[in-house]
């Protein structure tokens, strides 16, 4: 349960990094994101989260802090290539936030209770209940979603030094 709420506390703080970073300048976006991963870290220990959930936290935190950095870095009026680049990177890692918030909400409450009614109730009998298949597949949905964000944020700096060589 603990953990749970964890995911829920480190996707809240994400989502406000990202906010935060949008309305600083760019040259504190680098004190915008130490300031964040102190505070996730304050935050995940002082309510004895497990050592794995704080990973994540930075994970997710920081990504999205250095893509709305990027963001800002690439206006698309002036480089319309890599803005898009980026801002699709962002809207992906805003999704796997949105899944795991959704993941979490439910668990937090009886399945009756859940919210979204049905489909609450879904998630929650499908993420939480005693069944080892079920769990194993959501495990590695999940997986799928963290390796995916890896790989489509190395394949988009990839692709802006490519584009940066290329406007040279």
């Amino acid at each position: 349960m603990g953990e749970i709420r964890m995911n829920l506390v480190w996707s809240a703080l994400m989502v406000l990094s990202a906010v935060g970073v949008l309305v600083l300048e760019k040259k504190k976006a680098l004190w915008a994101f130490c300031g964040v991963i102190l505070g996730a870290l304050g935050l995940m220990f002082s309510l004895n989260a497990a050592f794995l959930a704080t990973l994540q936290a930075l994970f997710y935190t920081g990504l999205l802090t250095v893509l709305f950095a990027l963001a800002a870095e690439f206006p698309p009026s002036k480089w319309p290539k890599r803005a898009l680049i980026v801002r699709i990177a962002v809207a992906f890692t805003l999704v796997v936030s949105v899944f795991w918030i959704f993941r979490a909400w439910p668990i937090l409450t009886w399945p009756e209770e859940a919210p979204l009614g049905g489909l609450g109730q879904a998630i929650s009998a499908f993420s939480t209940k005693a069944t080892y298949i079920s769990a194993f597949l959501f495990t590695r949905y999940v997986l799928i979603f963290e390796v995916s964000a890896v790989i489509l944020l190395a394949a988009m700096i990839t692709v802006v030094l490519y584009l940066k060589n290329d406007d040279a």
